[in-house]
């Protein structure tokens, strides 16, 4: 997580802390990048990138969704999509070598202080990696289900 994100949530009060979160190191950010690289096939030796291009491009298009409105609730976009996300899931914020891990819910209570318009196109996954939710820098939402992918 930036420290910029974490500086500006606690400045609105002594009282506010930001959520618990871990950084995963190199070693675990890998295994995951190798986790998705192995259920869908790819190999990625040339291009980290690759891997991200491949897996937004057989995902969907969440309709009439769009994670910079004020109704923006990521919650309700699990279960609009059928996810029942585990308590801890993932938040990859580049090509699988920056990814934190944090509770779910407080990603959802929180997002607008975590995402920002702009800047962030992040991934969101839990330790099943069975389905990830893309959100992009302008607020499009994608879903992809990997459950094909065994």
């Amino acid at each position: 997580m930036e420290q910029f994100k974490i500086e500006h949530f606690e400045s609105d009060g002594p009282w506010r802390s930001f959520p618990e979160f871990v950084t995963l190191s190199k070693d675990e950010a890998d295994r995951i990048r190798l986790t998705f690289e192995r259920k869908t096939g790819i190999d990625t030796t040339k291009d980290k990138w690759d891997l991200l291009r491949y897996l937004e491009s057989l995902s969907c298009q969440v309709k009439n969704v769009n994670a910079e409105s004020e109704d923006f609730d990521l919650s309700l976009i699990a279960y609009k999509v059928g996810l029942k996300p585990r308590d801890e899931i993932y938040i990859n914020w580049d090509d699988f070598t920056t990814i934190d891990r944090m509770n779910f819910l407080d990603l959802s209570k929180y997002f607008d202080d975590i995402w920002y318009p702009g800047p962030d196109d992040i991934e969101i996954f839990d330790d099943t990696f069975s389905w990830i939710l893309f959100i992009s820098h302008w607020g499009g939402v994608n879903f992809l289900d990997l459950t094909k992918f065994s």
